[in-house]
């Protein structure tokens, strides 16, 4: 491989200020060419004195023009049009990327040319032991599955589709070129809209699995829809 790709960290963010600035923190990753966009979609900018401190010159603060009010499709395709890299990465900003893991996309993305999409797997933390193994459970199993049909895209799309998806939104990265082509994520889909974008992004452009974790994904809010499946 001749360079690894350049990659945009988007973090939309909203009123989790601590939470936000340990994203951020994950975001580093030496001899890689990363910048990170956080944006704000809170009223009253909250999180900007807290970025603004950083003093980090790779790290871009916006304030959504108008708030969407809980509207994280269009806070995302806000990065999209603003991002200047190559390959696209949405960080939540209560969760951080795991050491290596923007590497690990750069270097997936760059053994792959044919590939538009790469997603990694997941590590969960959080304050409540029972409901972090029973999320790990889950990423295990879903990263089982992915592993299974990791050599045909269409049969990725297919389970994700039909059986139950085998990623969420930040253990995902997509180039910016298919991203802006997909026309973005759909801000009419008010659940599963990260599930429904890449998996536009795989059947248009194909997709690398990355057989590591490159997501610590906290556990400190419950999601129903993350549920272990019965066989």
């Amino acid at each position: 491989m001749d360079r690894l790709p350049s990659i945009s960290v988007i973090i939309p963010t909203f009123r989790r200020e601590d939470a936000l600035i340990r994203a951020i923190a994950s975001t580093h990753e030496p001899d890689l060419d990363v910048e990170v966009i956080v944006i704000d979609d809170s009223p009253e900018r909250s999180a900007e004195s807290s970025v603004v401190k950083l003093g980090r010159s790779d790290v871009r603060y916006v304030a959504m023009p108008t708030p969407t009010g809980g509207r994280p499709a269009l806070v995302r395709n806000l990065g999209i049009d603003l991002a200047r890299h190559e390959v696209l990465y949405f960080l939540d900003d209560d969760d951080q990327v795991l050491p290596g893991g923007l590497r690990a996309f750069a270097e997936a993305l760059a053994t792959h040319p044919e590939a538009g999409v790469a997603f990694g797997t997941v590590r969960c933390v959080g304050p409540d032991e029972q409901t972090r193994v029973r999320y790990q459970a889950w990423f295990d199993h879903v990263a089982a599955s992915a592993r299974a049909v990791r050599r045909s895209s269409w049969l990725t799309a297919g389970v994700v589709m039909f059986r139950g998806t085998v990623l969420i939104n930040s253990c995902c990265a997509i180039r910016r070129d298919v991203a802006r082509d997909l026309g973005g994520y759909d801000p009419e889909i008010e659940v599963y809209e990260d599930v429904e974008f890449f998996t536009r992004g795989i059947r248009l452009a194909g997709h690398c699995f990355v057989d590591q974790p490159v997501l610590l994904y906290s556990t400190a809010v419950s999601y129903t829809h993350l549920t272990l499946p019965t066989n």
